[in-house]
């Protein structure tokens, strides 16, 4: 999820790889393998991100937590 909504945000701001990579101090395979979802982003680099997209860190969350807050509450058992 958060590796698409880099994706999302880069292009709508019309964006390459290499630039957005650069101006946040990774490679462009880096950039790539974040928002393939195949490597975590750090929180240097995210938080570079939402400077650079002029964005809230929580930005990059928003879906996945709006899905979070249709699941239903955890049940669970107390044991004595």
């Amino acid at each position: 999820y958060v590796g698409a909504r880099v994706r999302q945000k880069r292009r709508s701001m019309g964006l390459s790889l290499e630039e957005v990579a650069s101006s946040i101090g990774v490679t462009a395979e880096t950039l790539a393998q974040y928002e393939e979802g195949t490597t975590h982003i750090p929180t240097g680099p995210m938080l570079a991100l939402s400077r650079l997209f002029n964005v809230e860190p929580f930005y990059f969350f928003e879906t996945l937590m709006n899905q979070l807050e249709r699941l239903p509450p955890p049940s669970f058992r107390v044991l004595h």
